[in-house]
């Protein structure tokens, strides 16, 4: 996704899969290789989301580069842990259990994008080029066929995850 967004300069919000926990997310950081690299900005459901300071962000990033690559999970939620998708529709699906609906829907993603070409689409001047998919299940898919070196490489990237985390 960092290339098609350096080569289409624009705004893209990927949405994540991760109610309550946002590894997934975070691990898209891992791709970096140089510092104009995306994801950019990245949102997880461990830290309160704030519309504002999400507005900032992507302008920030999208001045300074041109482009933009967002990455965030589904759960993410306001400071009161109101999940955002809630908070920008009013249509929303709950699932058997009675949570609302993050995944496969798609609707986190619509919203951001709308509620990033609404409000800053005239303040930067510019017909946005933004752009969001769900990737749903699409993290998990492939389990049977993971490589030998994946593996190896997943659980490396997931206990220094963790040594990091503990370490703040």
């Amino acid at each position: 996704d960092n290339l098609d967004n350096t080569a289409l300069p624009g705004i893209k919000v990927n949405i994540i899969m991760g109610r309550h926990a946002g590894f997934l997310t975070a691990a898209a950081m891992l791709g970096r290789t140089r510092p104009e690299d995306g994801p950019h900005l990245v949102y997880v459901p461990e830290v309160e989301f704030n519309e504002d300071k999400f507005l900032a962000d992507v302008e920030r990033v999208y001045t300074k580069l041109g482009r933009c690559l967002i990455a965030v999970s589904e759960g993410i939620h306001d400071a009161s842990g109101e999940p955002m998708v809630t908070k920008l529709s009013t249509d929303v699906e709950k699932d058997a259990h009675g949570n609302v609906q993050l995944s496969g829907t798609g609707a986190l993603g619509d919203l951001l994008a709308d509620l990033i070409k609404t409000k800053l689409g005239d303040k930067l001047q510019a017909k946005l080029r933004v752009r969001a998919d769900t990737f749903g299940y699409l993290q998990r898919s492939f389990v049977g066929c993971v490589s030998a070196v994946d593996q190896a490489e997943a659980r490396a990237a997931g206990a220094k995850a963790a040594e990091l985390s503990m370490a703040g």
